[in-house]
This record gives C-alpha cells, sequence and structure tokens, in this order.
C-alpha cells in the first residue's frame, strides 16, 4: 500500500528540519564562532527525522544530505566538497548509524502499537461475545423453568376436584 500524503508530508518534513539545522548552524557559526555544536545538531536533525517519519528512507537521506551539508559549508575547504577526509566518512558512518537505529527502533514502536490495538479490539469483541453467552444462558435457564411451571401445572389438581 503506497500512500503519496504521508511520503509527501515525510519529505517536507525532512527537509524543514534540515533547512532548519542548517540555518541555525550557520547563525551560530557567524554569531559565536564556533563549530563545535555543527556535527551534534545535524545527528539532532537525523535523528528527528528518522523518528517522526515512516520508514527508513528519510531518515538515510537526511543523513547522507547532512554529511554533505557538513562537508560542504562548516569544514575546511569552506563552500567545497572534500569527501575523502577522515571526518566526512566517520561521520557519515555515525549518521547512518543514528538513521537506521532510530528508524529500527520506531518502527517496532508502531508495530508494537498496531498489535496492542488489535489486542484491545479481540479483547472488545471476547467482552462483547461473553455478554451474548451470558443472555443466552439466562434465557435457556428461564425457558427452563417456565417448563417446568407448565408441567406442575399440568400436574396440578384444579381446587374444586379437591375432596
Amino acid at each position: 500500500m503506497f500512500r503519496k500524503k504521508p511520503v509527501v508530508a515525510d519529505g517536507i518534513f525532512a527537509v524543514v528540519i534540515l533547512l532548519g539545522i542548517f540555518a541555525l548552524n550557520l547563525l551560530l557559526q557567524t554569531q559565536f564562532r564556533t563549530q563545535t555544536m555543527t556535527p551534534m545538531l545535524f545527528v539532532l536533525g537525523v535523528f528527528l527525522v528518522s523518528w517522526r517519519t515512516q520508514g527508513y528512507f528519510w531518515g538515510v537521506a537526511s543523513s547522507l544530505i547532512s554529511v554533505l551539508a557538513v562537508n560542504w559549508a562548516f569544514t575546511y575547504p569552506y563552500w567545497a566538497f572534500d569527501l575523502i577526509s577522515p571526518e566526512c566518512i566517520s561521520s557519515a558512518v555515525v549518521m547512518l548509524i543514528v538513521a537506521i537505529m532510530t528508524g529500527t527502533l520506531t518502527t517496532k514502536i508502531r508495530l508494537q502499537e498496531k498489535i496492542e490495538a488489535e489486542i484491545e479490539k479481540v479483547k472488545a469483541k471476547i467482552a462483547e461475545q461473553q455478554t451474548k453467552l451470558k443472555e443466552l444462558e439466562q434465557r435457556k435457564v428461564e425457558a427452563e423453568n417456565s417448563e417446568i411451571v407448565d408441567i406442575v401445572r399440568g400436574m396440578s389438581i384444579p381446587l374444586a376436584e379437591l375432596p
């Protein structure tokens, strides 16, 4: 089942988060002259995207985009790609691990929630069937009692016939 609305919404969410993290890093770099927060903020962005989107695609895509963004804008040589550096490779590995682990955990949690919802539905159906069964048992007892009363009435002697 492929649904376009969640995919588009997830894509918009991922873009907004990554652009927000990028802008925040630019602000921190220009205002506070620090770059120490850059990798952590992008890892946070990857985590948020992986956490709030369906499946693995957007988390993995955001981790790759984050690696490219950090390499392009926040590491020397600035505004150029240097994808061979050990820092780039290690940050790519870390961000991919974060994306995959977060995606796995959220997928398992969502599956568990669906299972719990199904269990609740089954419990409700069982309770409904138990109520119906009790009603049927009560009707059966009433019918048996009615039969017994009819039998006893048939066996009884009218008062006029008594000596």
